[in-house]
């Protein structure tokens, strides 16, 4: 430290000293007036911190009120696109359902007309003059891959080949539900 700044600190120290005493001193002979002055003191220090906590709780309550209408606008948002998406998927499962129903019905149709060929024609071809013995032995043919007689080969055909277009139909149907985005950014 500057030799020259320690005279200056003692004076400034002394200063201290002498205000101190004569502060210590009127207190001594005022007490009342010295304890109101503190109070009078304290409580202008409280008002004062008091309005700063003021302006910061009105700050935060209106911070706070912000905040709850920012989620609210954001809750209502989020069900609006909740509900469009919704109303989206909807639509598009009720479009693929409708197509595949109607794709249903007209394969089934189809089958029924090609069935009822089939039958018409093994009919046709069983009803001709033939040779008995060689009928015998288709029948016994029949019998022995099939475990039924010839007439009903074409009833196992035909369901066999029913079971096999629903089961292609059934995924086909559930790819094209499985294609059908549902978050609602996908869009």
């Amino acid at each position: 430290m500057p030799a020259f700044l320690l005279p200056m600190l003692l004076k400034g120290f002394g200063f201290v000293k002498e205000a101190a005493r004569a502060a210590i001193g009127f207190i001594v002979r005022h007490p009342w007036q010295s304890t109101s002055v503190l109070l009078l003191v304290a409580c202008a220090w409280l008002w004062r911190a008091n309005n700063g906590l003021q302006d910061a709780i009105k700050a935060e309550r209106a911070a706070h009120v912000q905040t709850v209408a920012n989620y609210r606008a954001a809750q209502k948002t989020a069900a609006a696109i909740q509900e469009h998406n919704l109303l989206r998927v909807a639509q598009a499962y009720t479009d693929i359902f409708e197509r595949k129903e109607n794709a249903l019905k007209s394969d089934r149709d189809s089958a029924v007309a090609r069935y009822k060929r089939l039958l018409a024609n093994a009919e046709s071809y069983r009803s001709a003059p033939g040779n008995a013995d060689l009928s015998a032995a288709t029948d016994a043919a029949c019998v022995a891959y099939s475990g039924s007689p010839c007439a009903a080969i074409p009833a196992k055909l035909k369901a066999a080949q029913d079971n096999t277009d629903q089961l292609v139909a059934l995924i086909d149907w559930v790819q094209s539900v499985a294609a059908v985005p549902t978050s609602p950014g996908d869009e």
